[in-house]
């Protein structure tokens, strides 16, 4: 089942009811940019400043790996995508 039609089974999304992204664009620019890495940055340092649409956006790690979590990991996988763009 996929509730939010974001193509993630429920029992594998960690928002099944929220679409998820996955793009890594916390600023709703378009794209990912350095704009997004202070925003990463700042989740990492005190994920309860994480938003829905933040972690909707924020949570980049492959399909089998998503948790709805953005730590050292992810914020360092969108500092890459902001920086040599179509990494991700």
């Amino acid at each position: 089942m996929n509730d939010d039609g974001d193509g993630f089974l429920d029992v594998n999304d960690p928002l099944p009811l929220d679409y998820n992204f996955a793009d890594g664009d916390l600023d709703a620019s378009g794209e990912v940019n350095a704009a997004d890495i202070p925003i990463a940055e700042r989740i990492t340092l005190d994920p309860e400043t994480a938003t829905r649409l933040y972690l909707q956006h924020g949570d980049v790690r492959p399909l089998a790996a998503l948790d709805g979590i953005i730590d050292l990991s992810v914020t360092l996988m969108i500092v890459r995508e902001a920086l040599a763009p179509d990494t991700l």
